[in-house]
């Protein structure tokens, strides 16, 4: 107990008072004791300066102790330094230089460091020479310092050496530390006889006994041994000179030359014994870690054995169970694959046999791209498992037959490290449906216990293997039965052939296939793609099954596509079909099915989705050529586009409101009445067929007859008459206008037809008069009516029937409401694009099925002169702008001159509203531009009281902008009000 007490308290990492005091007194005595050898050597006569041992007790000592227990170790360690100094006469400033130069040693760098033992004695030697030279009074600080760093080097290499291996390095056994000892006696024996005697030529007995210790005990023995060789030699150096007499050196260089030369020497021995050591390390864990892997060998074929065993005795009985419950191929592929997995094999695989090929259904212990022993193989190919399906038993090739005969096999099992190999067959019903197959690492893993084993197993996968082919048969028929509906209905809700096509080829998709592809003769005979869906390629092995596709169409043969090797275009089955109806080939169907779906591809199937989709596009194209006739005939009835006048634009649009057949019986005219009127026309009669087209084709010559006879009007009154001939006429609608070609007087009377829309610059509205009832609905006393308007310069026309705005569900208001908006959106637009607008919107957002009648007509505005009236308002103003920008574009100005005209325009215009009227938009503003001599001239009238401008520093800047953009800007009264008047040279020889 008392022992143990003190071991814990001299323990050096402990930190408590009484071990401080402890580790104090013993740094200090160390210190001491050193400094007494030290000194003895360093006063022999003749001597310079010897190793400094104390300075390897710091070293050690700070190594060894914790960081926050180094002020103790340091303050031991000066006490000493300067007790011992001054006992010795030295000056206060030499012991305190000294003092300095020995702890500055311990501290630079790191203890720790591999370098300490170099470049911390020369920051010591450094310091100690300054003081010896300039304090103390001595001479020759280079030799004093180089004295200094080999003692000190010496001293950190052997002393701390000595006590750091023996702390840390001493775990020999007792036979071991018994031979170090009387090896190491034996090393100072030797040393001290031939320092004593002087034998020089005997030197080196002491470095063969070094080495010896550095095999026989290691770095320890060494490190030791080393520190009393140092010892005996600078001790017998300092006391007597046979030694060194006998190779002649100087007193005073004794001591260095044999501290350098034993700190190399201890030093390589050193060197020598840490490699012995390690290597010994090295072979005793090589030894240790072959023990432990005989070991585990050993244990391993041991529990290899049981395991076997135990396998014997319950897989059997285990597979049974478990494949009882697998209900598809793949599960019964996973089970098998699995079991052998089990049983200690490093791979397995299960391939079904299908169509003449081999498809790898389950498969573990394989991961990236396996070349020959996995992917779809058919069975002309030579692998061990195409021969196991061929010979109908189990195919285990050694080495030498795998080269000869399967060469890409030996390359994949060579670089998976597998030496085992062997392709069970499964048998359903006699004959081999499948191939289990399994590989290992070791040779000869499939020993005939193994054998024996998988043969049984086999046949256990073959009977469920049996039960799952006919129950996924069953799904997949029961699919393809669903898939079969699915596209009968799908077909039947679609009209043309592309709208079919698409629709078959996206709804097969959507049922599990990987591609779909319809293609259909043209006119020369060629196949011309018409639908595609799924994965979508262009590149080569698409273009193969399009050849394929090419094929199909010269034989009407079904071809089945089979599995293309990995790394092809897809892993799964399909079909090219011929599109047959009444004995007239059509097309070809390409389908192709996912590697995963559970549509399972036969010629059965392929040709049943084949014929129906024949007889649905074949419906399809009857139906497309009659509706072409039909159309062809509504164009007929309708007559040839619309002249061309001089002076106006005119366009029209019919669309019928369905993918019917029949025809319909909207339809509308424009034609000449003499050289200065042109007749616009728009009606519509009641039903569809060919009866309502009839009675359109009459009345539209009627009309034509009845124009020349009278005023819209009476043209009315007398087209009541016409159809009491054609009962089908009856309550027929009709708009019917004439417009005067040269002042734009529009005459025009409505028989139960919605109200023209005439559209401006000051936007659209309603032409509501000049209405009566729809044709033949006349009483009588009742009189057609008619009404006139004006339709102005760059103004429109739009006539149309009821299928454009009456809607179903909420009546005819609101279609009009949107036509008046999407027109005035659309009104600055030529009548082409204004009809394609107002119809492409409309008839989206109306509900209704009703054929569409549109026609427009603009008078064109006059390339030499523009009159535009408006009332005095602000916001009129935005409207002349727009009207005026129109004409100058027509007219050919650049943006620029546009923009000039157009500002300077509107600050007159402006000024006409706010000082002539006062905003009153009672009052009209006339706005007059025409083209001269190379310029275009502006004129702007008003009939106003001008009030003086308020004086506002931002404003009366109107009459500048306007001189500043145009030319000969005057302001004059005339008639009772102003006119601002201004004009713009343009290009042309009139140009100033």
């Amino acid at each position: 107990m008392i022992a143990r007490r003190w071991r814990t308290r001299l323990d050096p990492r402990r930190a408590d008072l009484a071990g401080d005091v402890i580790l104090f007194a013993l740094v200090a005595a160390a210190y001491a004791l050193g400094y007494a050898f030290a000194w003895k050597w360093f006063s022999a006569p003749g001597q310079g300066a010897s190793f400094f041992p104390p300075a390897g007790v710091t070293l050690a000592t700070l190594v060894l102790v914790r960081r926050r227990r180094w002020p103790v170790v340091l303050a031991a360690a000066a006490t000493a330094e300067v007790a011992l100094d001054l006992g010795r006469g030295t000056s206060v400033g030499g012991t305190a230089g000294l003092v300095l130069a020995n702890l500055a040693e311990p501290l630079v760098p790191r203890p720790t460091s591999q370098s300490r033992s170099v470049a911390a004695p020369v920051v010591g030697a450094a310091i100690a020479a300054t003081t010896f030279v300039y304090v103390i009074g001595g001479s020759g600080w280079l030799r004093f310092a180089s004295e200094w760093w080999a003692g000190d080097g010496l001293a950190v290499l052997v002393v701390g050496g000595a006590v750091l291996s023996l702390r840390f390095g001493l775990r020999l056994p007792p036979r071991r530390v018994v031979e170090g000892a009387a090896l190491a006696a034996v090393a100072v024996a030797c040393t001290y006889v031939l320092f004593e005697q002087g034998w020089f030529a005997f030197v080196y007995v002491p470095i063969v006994v070094l080495v010896v210790l550095a095999f026989r005990v290691g770095t320890t023995g060494v490190a030791v041994t080393g520190a009393l060789l140092s010892f005996v030699a600078a001790g017998i150096t300092a006391e007597a000179d046979a030694f060194w007499e006998s190779v002649d050196i100087s007193p005073a260089d004794r001591v260095l030359y044999l501290q350098l030369a034993l700190a190399v020497i201890v030093a390589t021995v050193l060197t020598l014994a840490a490699e012995i050591a390690e290597r010994e390390r090295i072979v005793a864990r090589l030894a240790r870690s072959e023990a432990e892997r005989g070991a585990a060998v050993e244990r391993s074929e041991l529990a290899g054995r049981v395991e076997l065993a135990g396998l014997q005795a319950t897989s059997l009985r285990e597979s049974a169970e478990q494949l009882s419950r697998s209900a598809s191929v793949d599960d019964v592929a996973e089970v098998a694959v699995a079991i052998v997995r089990r049983w200690g094999g490093d791979h397995s695989a299960f391939f079904a046999l299908g169509d003449g090929r081999l498809q790898l259904r389950a498969i573990l212990g394989v991961e990236g791209p396996s070349g020959a022993l996995h992917g779809e193989t058919p069975l002309t190919l030579e692998t061990p498992v195409t021969e196991t399906v061929k010979l109908g038993r189990a195919v285990v090739p050694d080495a030498a037959e795998l080269e000869e005969r399967f060469p890409a096999v030996a390359r994949v099992l060579e670089d998976r490290g597998w030496r085992t190999y062997g392709a069970f067959p499964v048998e359903a019903g006699g004959a081999v449906c499948g191939v289990l197959t399994v590989a290992a690492t070791p040779e000869g893993w499939l020993t005939e216990d193994r054998r024996d084993l998988l043969v049984p197993l086999s046949a256990q996968i073959g009977v469920a293997l049996g039960r799952a082919l006919l129950y996924e048969e069953t799904q997949a028929g029961r699919l393809r039965e669903r898939v079969l509906a699915r596209l009968a209905a799908t077909l039947d809700r679609a009209m043309g052939v592309r709208e079919r096509a698409d629709a078959a080829a996206a709804l097969l998709v959507r049922n599990g296939l990987e591609l779909v592809r319809i293609h259909l003769l043209d006119e020369e005979g060629k196949l011309q793609l018409v639908a595609s869906a799924g994965v979508r390629r262009a590149d080569a092995r698409m273009r193969r099954l399009d050849q394929l596709a090419r094929q199909v169409a010269e034989t009407g043969d079904t071809e089945l596509l089979r599995g293309e090797p990995e790394g092809s275009f897809a892993t799964g089955r399909g079909a090219v079909a011929a599109l047959h109806v009444r004995g007239r080939l059509l097309g070809t169907l390409t389908l192709r099915l996912p590697e995963s779906s559970d549509l399972s591809m036969t010629a059965a199937f392929a040709d049943e989705v084949a014929s129906r989709l024949s007889h649905s596009l074949d419906n399809a194209l009857r139906y497309e050529r009659e509706r072409d006739v039909s159309h062809a005939l509504q164009a007929g009835l309708l007559g040839a586009a619309p002249v061309e006048v001089e002076g106006v634009e005119i366009a029209t649009v019919y669309r019928p409101g369905s993918e019917t057949l029949e025809v319909g019986g909207d339809w509308y005219d424009v034609f000449r009445l003499g050289d200065t009127t042109l007749a616009l026309v728009v009606g519509d009669v009641v039903g569809h067929g060919l009866d309502a087209a009839v009675a359109m084709g009459q009345l539209r010559g009627a009309v034509r007859a009845l124009a020349p006879t009278g005023s819209p009007s009476h043209v009315l009154d007398a087209l009541d008459l016409f159809v009491e001939q054609v009962p089908q006429g009856a309550m027929a609608t009709l708009a019917y206008a004439e417009l005067d070609l040269e002042d734009g007087t529009l005459t025009y009377a409505c028989a139960g037809h919605p109200p023209p829309l005439l559209l401006g610059s000051d936007g659209g509205r309603l032409l509501w008069e000049g209405r009566s009832l729809p044709l033949g609905a006349s009483f009588e006393g009742h009189e057609r009516t008619q009404a006139t308007d004006c339709l102005a310069a760059g103004e429109s026309l739009l006539l149309y029937t009821d299928g454009l705005v009456e809607d179903r569900a909420r009546g005819i208001s609101s279609g009009l409401d949107l036509l008046l908006e999407v027109a005035v959106q659309a009104g600055a637009d030529p009548p082409s694009a204004l009809v394609d607008v107002v119809v492409g919107r409309l008839v989206v957002e109306i509900d209704n099925e009703d054929d569409v009648c549109v026609l427009a007509v603009r008078r064109a505005l006059s390339r030499t002169r523009f009159v535009h009236e408006f009332p005095a308002s602000p916001g009129e103003v935005r409207k002349m702008r727009h009207a005026l920008s129109g004409w100058l574009v027509a007219l050919g100005l650049d943006p620029e001159q546009t923009h000039d005209v157009l500002l300077a325009v509107s600050e007159a215009a402006a000024n006409s509203v706010e000082h002539g009227y006062d905003f009153d938009a009672a009052g009209n503003v006339r706005l007059e531009a025409w083209t001269n001599d190379g310029s275009v001239h502006v004129a702007v009238h008003d009939a106003g009281a001008w009030r003086a401008p308020l004086e506002r520093a931002e404003r009366g800047r109107g009459r500048a902008i306007m001189q500043a953009l145009m030319r000969d800007v005057s302001f004059e009264t005339e008639n009772g009000g102003t006119v601002v008047r201004m004009r713009l040279p343009i290009a042309g020889p009139a140009t100033p």
